[in-house]
């Protein structure tokens, strides 16, 4: 069968249409393999976080084998997800303090002797007490004044060096005029907000905090 003109250039068209596809496959990057759905992520620790708003948020490691009823305590405290909490007392370079507070949860009823030398980035019960007041200490070796093994209960620690950054932060908000030798508090203390918070494998990171060599 002989085609007609229009015949002709309609299947040529037809050619360079398809001819302008085939060129822009070849062009386009291969896609990459579409992921498999990931395996829900598993629980490896408890922890909770404090919001100190601009200044940013504390990451916390809970330690229940150092302290059962203070690990029940922080937990309902972080569940309450309530904004009660504060920090009063800034010694930068040493410790930052503050009290663990949310209505309703039952106080902690014990303060074990701590089972180690208190380090870097530790959290503990100010005073020697039960709670709710903590501090975060911040010195860069044991605090082998505070006894060894810690004379006091010492049950969680900082999560991360940048949660560590954001306690030296908060250690030098401004505070009042202080007589030497006199501890250093804020004319009001700030409240924080104290949430649970969940480490998952890879994220972050277990970094060791820069703790002394055989005193964990």
């Amino acid at each position: 069968l002989s085609l007609s003109g229009q015949d002709i250039a309609r299947r040529q068209r037809q050619a360079a249409a398809a001819a302008e596809l085939r060129a822009a496959a070849a062009a386009e990057p291969p896609r990459p393999a579409e992921a498999s759905h990931p395996e829900p992520l598993r629980k490896v620790g408890a922890g909770l976080q404090m919001d100190f708003g601009s200044l940013g948020v504390v990451r916390v490691n809970l330690r229940p084998e150092w302290s059962p009823t203070s690990f029940e305590y922080a937990t309902g405290v972080a569940a309450a997800r309530s904004n009660t909490s504060t920090v009063y007392r800034l010694e930068p370079g040493f410790l930052i303090q503050g009290s663990l507070l949310a209505r309703g949860v039952t106080p902690n009823s014990k303060n074990p002797r701590g089972a180690k030398v208190m380090e870097r980035g530790e959290i503990g019960w100010a005073g020697g007490s039960k709670g709710p007041d903590y501090f975060i200490y911040m010195g860069t070796g044991p605090a082998g004044w505070l006894g060894v093994p810690h004379d006091g209960t010492v049950w969680a620690e900082v999560a991360d060096e940048a949660s560590m950054l954001v306690v030296e932060k908060v250690s030098k908000l401004e505070v009042p005029p202080t007589p030497p030798g006199q501890m250093h508090i804020l004319a009001t203390r700030r409240l924080i907000g104290v949430a649970p918070w969940d480490p998952y494998p890879g994220w972050p990171p277990r970094e060791r905090l820069l703790k002394v060599v055989g005193a964990s």
